[in-house]
């Protein structure tokens, strides 16, 4: 698909945005996380109440963190990122890429194992806090 060319009419300053923004629509690794490369990503599903959900992925680190909550591929959503998807507001960043799956495991697990006190571990991959909007819900 061939781009228009950007107006000539327009002032510099808007030039130089629409061409960013056409570049970004077109680029393919436009869904790539900010520090996500290819190989192994190690991610965090960052929730507002404070809970984490640690993970590692090969795929899109977007595209895994979305088989969280639905079935995509061949997995399954995960409870904990289910339900917390559903009404707590949350962020996916990228913390380390470019890794082979062992060290990626191995990352995932020390974050995990690293959580603050105050912070009770769900599992090797989760962390939720004594402020969970889920588990005070309950």
């Amino acid at each position: 698909m061939e781009q228009s060319a950007v107006p000539s009419h327009l002032p510099d300053h808007l030039v130089e945005r629409v061409q960013f923004a056409k570049d970004w629509w077109h680029d393919d690794v436009a869904r790539l996380l900010p520090g996500e490369e290819r190989d192994h990503t190690v991610f965090v599903i960052d929730f507002y109440d404070g809970c984490k959900y640690f993970g590692y992925t090969k795929d899109d680190v977007t595209y895994r963190a979305a088989s969280l909550v639905a079935h995509l591929g061949g997995w399954g959503p995960n409870p904990f990122v289910e339900e917390h998807a559903k009404c707590v507001p949350y962020v996916v960043r990228c913390i380390r890429s470019g890794m082979d799956q062992s060290q990626a495991r191995e990352l995932r697990s020390l974050l995990v194992s690293l959580a603050p006190t105050n912070q009770l571990v769900g599992s090797k991959t989760m962390v939720e806090t004594a402020d969970c909007w889920i588990r005070g819900a309950s």
